[in-house]
């Protein structure tokens, strides 16, 4: 039996990147700013690749490619560290 693997890739630095693995985050426009969440954006894009739409109420972000070092942890990261954008 061959086990399916999840398709991976190296960044720039040569870290394992997982390919397949997306995170949809929705955050909403009465609580949350885009400064913020670009911020945010600049300084996470190494460890995955972020693509953004604004909806009616939510600025939704989405990562992908993301560094395999991190992937389980990058969501919650990443929004603590927009909200702590958010009160500086």
């Amino acid at each position: 039996m061959v086990k399916k693997q999840k398709k991976q890739s190296k960044n720039k630095t040569g870290k394992q990147r997982n390919k397949k693995e997306r995170i949809l985050i929705s955050f909403n426009k009465n609580l949350y700013n885009l400064k913020s969440i670009k911020s945010a954006i600049k300084e996470y894009n190494n460890l995955a690749d972020f693509s953004f739409k604004k909806t009616k109420k939510y600025i939704q972000v989405e990562l992908s490619n993301i560094d395999k070092s991190v992937e389980k942890i990058i969501k919650d990261e990443f929004c603590n560290y927009v909200f702590f954008l958010m009160r500086s």
